[in-house]
């Protein structure tokens, strides 16, 4: 007869990783849409602008304006690759109990090396 205790625990053990996994899904999921949203308002903020002064030229373009928002926005790009900001995140936790001090890396790049290493 089969022991069944191994095969259970195992299945409450993978249920509960997935949990924490999609914990850290939903938590970089709103920061992305934070960040996101914050980028609309700003872009809002200059169309309305903009719209309201019905000057042609300002001190720099509306174009230039909008890169620069989007280059000065630095939030984490989850949508589409939980999986590989999930396996970031946990990448670097792990690498921070094992070392005094805390890695200078960017959540939202994945080196995948370590996939095929």
């Amino acid at each position: 007869m089969t022991d069944w205790r191994p095969i259970r625990r195992a299945c409450r053990l993978k249920k509960k990783a997935q949990h924490e996994a999609n914990k850290i899904k939903l938590w970089g999921l709103n920061q992305e849409y934070d960040s996101l949203l914050g980028v609309l308002l700003r872009i809002k903020g200059i169309i309305r602008r903009r719209v309201e002064s019905r000057e042609e030229d300002h001190g720099t373009g509306m174009m230039k304006q909008l890169e620069e928002i989007l280059r000065e926005s630095s939030g984490p790009c989850v949508a589409g690759r939980t999986k590989e900001f999930v396996e970031s995140i946990l990448e670097q936790s792990a690498g921070g109990q094992r070392a005094k001090r805390p890695q200078k890396r960017d959540p939202t790049k994945f080196n995948t090396e370590l996939l095929y290493a």
